[in-house]
């Protein structure tokens, strides 16, 4: 297990801001790393899906600096790299809020393809490429 910082940059990525962030990008602008929470991912035919589409907490996160800045990087990734990132996964903490302290987050080796995002809401889908 490592920190966030450390997780985001085994990718090849940084974070703007470690407290608030759940994407990052490298140098580069095409290497573009997501924060996806372990709970949303839903294995399906040959992969996983994530799709924060309709997602009940949407009040929650939509206007959080974290979710606009995302968008900015599933822009990056649409626009500079086929839609590709790269996957951290994170974990809530024990109380199960994932926006506060104590959420772990490792690397992982998925590659998923952004399929559609709403740049005004930050709702996205993508599925392992």
């Amino acid at each position: 297990m490592v920190g966030k910082v450390e997780a985001y940059a085994a990718l090849g990525a940084a974070l703007k801001n470690e407290r608030w962030a759940w994407s990052g990008h490298g140098e580069d602008g095409a290497t573009v790393v997501v924060t996806l929470w372990a709970d949303k991912l839903r294995e399906v035919p040959g992969g996983v899906r994530y799709d924060l589409f309709d997602a009940p907490d949407l009040d929650a996160w939509r206007t959080k600096r974290g979710n606009r800045e995302r968008i900015r990087d599933l822009q990056l990734a649409r626009d500079r790299a086929d839609g590709l990132f790269k996957v951290v996964i994170g974990r809530a903490n024990e109380a199960g809020d994932a926006m506060t302290e104590g959420s772990v987050y490792e690397p992982s080796d998925i590659v998923m393809r952004l399929i559609d995002l709403d740049e005004a809401t930050g709702e996205f889908s993508a599925e392992s490429a």
